[in-house]
């Protein structure tokens, strides 16, 4: 039985200060999905050859206005999207006034301004917005939303590339191609980037079950100036991550049933393959996270035909031939068969040496 806690995957990291669907709930680089209704939006006037807060854009390229409550937006054309999922598209908007950098998120509603996922999304943002900054720091902020029609139209805080995107782009940069031998070379860079992800799904774990776990639904943190992160080979601290995309996700205080027909079956855990609300926990998303690595460091894509045996064989092959390295231990921690056997997302443990990038 293994009992690592992938709170040891955090135990490191918190001593330092701080195909899918609907890739980058927040902002990112991947693909998700929204439409932005025409009537909605104004020819904006021509800038000058700034830029935008990020970079992304220069100001002339951003043609369209949007407002949103008190955000007065410029938005690229109709058909610039930065992300498209199974709900909703998410686009790039600037606020000059504020010289800040958003995500606007537009989900699809239908007739009656009904939508299950989105309705959930919306209660999980508007949730997170009555806690902390402290107690939400991980999580994709919301700044606001707006109820339009068939639409529902999230301003998200703006993040960096999906963690394979970002963690794969450093691999080329460094190697001049991509290949599995050179992602093996970045194992460290690797764990940094997963104390980032850890991180966050502790945080959420914190107030439920996030249900949606994968490589595309977390991104990297930008700094102040919005930037990504740019460490150096021998860096071991943390690349903090925002976990995004909640149309699934289970806030427990609140009551909420579990939408098992939107679900990646590909990356359910066992317990769940019959779609049974009594095996929800936060396991299952452990489970997803150790398919999440596991997927990242052996370039191995898990089908829906895929079971618990073919996920045991390529864990066997890991193990024979990287016995002891720590993307090797945490993924076993995770993909145990039986849920209470995985690791759990909790604060630090006793084992401050599982993410020694010396393993």
């Amino acid at each position: 039985m293994i009992r690592f806690q992938l709170h040891i995957i955090l135990a490191f990291s918190l001593t330092l200060p701080n195909l899918f669907r609907e890739s980058s709930a927040g902002c990112f680089q991947s693909t998700l999905k929204h439409g932005t209704g025409k009537s909605e939006l104004t020819s904006a006037s021509q800038g000058g050859g700034d830029r935008c807060h990020c970079g992304r854009f220069t100001i002339t390229e951003l043609k369209n206005e949007f407002k949103i409550k008190k955000f007065r937006l410029k938005i690229p054309p109709e058909d610039e999207k930065i992300g498209e999922g199974l709900f909703a598209h998410v686009k790039h908007a600037f606020n000059p006034k504020k010289n800040k950098c958003f995500a606007l998120k537009i989900s699809r509603m239908d007739r009656d301004g009904e939508n299950n996922e989105v309705n959930r999304e919306r209660e999980v943002l508007d949730y997170f917005n009555t806690l902390s900054v402290q107690q939400r720091n991980h999580i994709i902020q919301m700044y606001a939303r707006e109820h339009r029609r068939t639409k529902m139209y999230f301003l998200l805080e703006l993040g960096g590339k999906t963690l394979n995107e970002y963690f794969y782009q450093k691999v080329r940069e460094r190697h001049g191609e991509f290949h599995i031998n050179n992602i093996k070379l970045e194992r460290l860079l690797l764990t940094n980037i997963l104390k980032g992800a850890a991180q966050a799904l502790q945080q959420f774990h914190q107030h439920g079950f996030h249900l949606d776990v994968h490589k595309e639904n977390f991104l990297i943190a930008l700094d102040e100036n919005q930037s990504e992160p740019n460490p150096n080979r021998e860096s071991n601290e943390t690349i903090p991550c925002k976990l995004i995309d909640f149309n699934l996700s289970v806030i427990t205080s609140k009551g909420h049933v579990a939408h098992f027909d939107h679900m990646i079956k590909s990356i359910n855990a066992p317990e769940i393959a019959d779609n049974n609300p009594a095996n929800l926990s936060d396991k299952i998303d452990v489970w997803s996270f150790g398919i999440m690595v596991l997927e990242l460091y052996t370039y191995f894509h898990y089908t829906e035909n895929n079971d618990f045996d073919e996920v045991t064989n390529e864990l066997y092959k890991l193990k024979r031939t990287e016995p002891s390295n720590i993307i090797t231990r945490l993924i076993q921690a995770c993909v145990q068969n039986n849920p209470s056997d995985r690791t759990a997302m909790e604060d630090p443990g006793t084992n401050p040496d599982f993410l020694n990038p010396n393993s």
